[in-house]
């Protein structure tokens, strides 16, 4: 019995440590998008020109489109158009949104993992009582006590 819980235990955690991990690259793949999204950002505002505009990385506009990544831009048309420091902030804001969302999945899934890996340690010692208790009944009986 304690083998069995003992494997479905550690089956669990196993599967929400792979899930971690994919989170944990998504969030590094989005923070990277936001930095790129950033330099666009920079750059309009260090121009002389106050309405300058200027088109987003091709790997963004990307990073945006793909339906895995769940990203909506509010206040953006066209995120293939040149876009001002104001729609860059929204793309920017969106981006970083998905980041920390996806920051915090990854702590929640440490926490679990961390609890999943408190059961697996008080199954392991209950499974170390339940034998000790077992070698002093059997000790008991042979010896007559």
């Amino acid at each position: 019995m304690f083998a069995y819980m003992y494997q479905a235990q550690s089956n669990l955690s196993i599967a929400k440590f792979a899930d971690m991990n994919e989170a944990s690259k998504a969030s590094t793949t989005a923070q990277k998008m936001a930095n790129l999204v950033d330099a666009k950002i920079a750059d309009v505002q260090s121009s002389s020109d106050k309405d300058k505009k200027v088109k987003l990385p091709q790997e963004v506009i990307d990073y945006i489109k793909d339906p895995r990544n769940d990203i909506t831009v509010s206040d953006v048309k066209n995120i293939d158009a040149d876009l001002g420091a104001g729609e860059l902030q929204s793309v920017k804001a969106a981006i970083s949104a998905k980041a920390n969302n996806l920051t915090t999945v990854v702590n929640n899934s440490q926490l679990e993992i961390q609890q999943m890996s408190n059961t697996l340690n008080l199954l392991t010692s209950s499974r170390s009582d339940m034998q000790s208790l077992q070698f002093r009944t059997i000790s008991g009986i042979s010896l007559g006590k």
